[in-house]
This record gives C-alpha cells, sequence and structure tokens, in this order.
C-alpha cells in the first residue's frame, strides 16, 4: 500500500498555479530544467546575447543548455519578465514592454538593452518600485 501511495503521489499533476507564465513557457517539457532555446524565441533575444548574459560561448547555449552560467543567466530573465507580467497584467503585456519601452529614468533604453547590458537589478528595482506605487 505504501508504495501505491508514493507512486500516487508522485504521478498527481501539478497545480497550474505554481508556475507562473514565462517560466512555463521556458521550462522544459518533463524536465527540471530551463531551455535556453525558449527563451531566445519568447523574448527575440539573439544566441550571442545571451550567451554574453552567461559569459559564455555562444556554443555553449547548444551543447551544455543546463550548464549553470546558462541556466543562472536564462533564470535571471524569466524572473525579470515574471516580475513584468504581475505588474502588466500577461506575459504578452510583459514581453512587449521588456522588448520595446524605453525606460525613461534610463536614458530611453528598454529593459532588454538593459538586461543585455548587465543591468537586470537595475530593471527588477524598477518593476519594484512600479509595483509599489513609488515610480511613476
Amino acid at each position: 500500500m505504501r508504495e501505491r501511495r508514493c507512486a500516487m503521489r508522485h504521478a498527481a499533476p501539478v497545480n497550474p498555479g505554481l508556475l507562473g507564465p514565462a517560466l512555463e513557457a521556458v521550462a522544459e517539457p518533463g524536465g527540471r530544467h530551463l531551455d535556453p532555446r525558449r527563451l531566445i524565441e519568447l523574448t527575440g533575444m539573439r544566441v550571442q546575447e545571451l550567451a554574453a548574459l552567461a559569459g559564455v560561448d555562444r556554443n555553449t547555449i547548444a551543447r551544455n543548455p543546463h550548464s549553470p552560467k546558462v541556466q543562472e543567466a536564462v533564470g535571471e530573465v524569466v524572473r525579470l519578465l515574471e516580475s513584468a507580467t504581475e505588474v502588466a497584467g500577461d506575459l504578452d503585456r510583459a514581453l512587449l514592454w521588456y522588448r520595446h519601452q524605453p525606460i525613461e529614468a534610463y536614458r530611453f533604453r528598454t529593459p532588454a538593452e538593459l538586461v543585455a547590458d548587465g543591468h537586470a537589478e537595475a530593471v527588477m528595482a524598477y518593476l519594484d518600485d512600479l509595483r509599489h506605487g513609488t515610480y511613476a
């Protein structure tokens, strides 16, 4: 009986509200990792941009997508997109904002440009300010 309960516990469906929309879109199907190719497709980012963000050679993205550096870089963008989704109301609007909305406080650079230059934390701080109503 105990074996059956354990098997049932593992077979239970995942709570659909557990993962946010950006994480769902980038997660490997049935896996435990984030898929860099899915992030590239989702955001319109180029392989070279993700490689630079991760601090790896562009070939590493395809050859070793589970490398800690690649997973950390993908995770950073996914966390930012999840936060932007909370503020924007849905993932499509968050993606539009990420790719195209210039931010006056950052010399009219888009969040994607800021992230590519290593300023993801600044974008997260900006989103936190928006969420708390302290930034107009």
